[in-house]
């Protein structure tokens, strides 16, 4: 697990995914193993697997905030607000500082709010 969490934040994804789907049923590794198999799919543009990854990450370690938060993201980029917002609001009650969680809310509120207004007071 710690080999590919090292590939993925390499940069080498492809790799990261080898080392970490090997021990993604290992009990010990699985959450975290669902959590990078579903960064990868969000980077390789599968919101649909990501999901599920996370899904999956979060139904074996409920706790996990980063995997709400991941999955928040993946539901912005997937126009599922409703379920997104749910997913990015139990990230930050979990931990409030989650940058995914805050970045993605912030995303989301943005879209509901339309562009920005630079130099209109607005």
């Amino acid at each position: 697990m710690a080999l590919g969490a090292a590939y993925f934040y390499g940069h080498d994804p492809d790799l990261a995914r080898k080392e970490i789907a090997g021990v993604a049923e290992n009990p010990k590794t699985s959450a975290g193993a669902h959590y990078f198999l579903g960064r990868w799919r969000t980077k390789k543009g599968n919101s649909s697997e990501a999901v599920r990854s996370l899904q999956e990450a979060i139904r074996v370690s409920p706790t996990y905030a980063e995997a709400y938060a991941e999955l928040g993201f993946s539901l912005v980029k997937m126009k599922q607000d409703a379920e997104a917002e749910k997913n990015l609001r139990k990230a930050l009650e979990i931990n409030p500082q989650s940058y995914t969680a805050n970045l993605s809310l912030m995303m989301l509120v943005r879209e509901d709010q339309g562009p920005p207004r630079f130099g209109t007071g607005k």
